[in-house]
């Protein structure tokens, strides 16, 4: 009898908690997609509330096949307005929010204008600037999210053509402005 009131117990425990909104959890996974930058296409995103209103957001980018690869760790800080868009509480709620976001990048990859023609180039990327973006927070414990972040890159790139003479080159420059639209979903716990 003990094992059946026990099993009840959990599964009703299991059922509130999946079944609950998601503004009522703390923490997030989910993914995404990007354009704007060729050399990310998408990511793994972690979202932790701070408060009611902030929220820690780090997000990881990465793209591997033959000859071009890519790697981004980032993280942004957002700060939520749910008061300017009204839906029904049974629909979840809308928020929007904007923030600092800061990271780094690297890439590295091959090229070729034609069969004589080949290189390879390699850099790091220190990205800062701002993000803004709208929110769906549904009934079930899930958000969708666009936004789109204008910033300012600095790289660091190396590289080398291989044909038809072998040179190294290097170069350091600033990309002001640079803007990608980013959209994702989550599930929060």
């Amino acid at each position: 009898m003990i094992k059946k009131i026990s099993f009840i117990l959990v599964l009703a425990a299991s059922l509130s908690f999946a079944y609950s909104s998601a503004s009522t959890k703390e923490r997030a996974v989910g993914g995404w997609l990007q354009i704007g930058n060729p050399g990310e296409h998408f990511g793994l995103d972690f979202k932790q509330r701070l408060s009611s209103t902030t929220a820690l957001n780090l997000y990881t980018s990465f793209y591997f096949r033959k000859g071009d690869n890519s790697f981004g760790l980032y993280g942004a800080h957002y700060w939520h307005n749910y008061s300017w868009v009204k839906i029904p509480s049974t629909a979840g709620r809308l928020g929007f929010y904007a923030g600092p976001a800061g990271g780094i990048g690297w890439w590295d990859n091959d090229w070729w204008t034609s069969e004589l023609l080949h290189g390879e180039q390699w850099g790091l990327a220190l990205r800062i600037g701002l993000v803004g973006g709208i929110t769906w927070e549904m009934p079930i414990p899930a958000d969708i999210y666009m936004e789109i972040n204008p910033l300012a890159e600095l790289h660091f790139i190396s590289g080398a053509d291989y044909a038809p003479k072998k040179k190294k080159y290097r170069d350091t420059n600033w990309e002001f402005p640079d803007f990608y639209f980013r959209m994702g979903a989550r599930f929060w716990f």
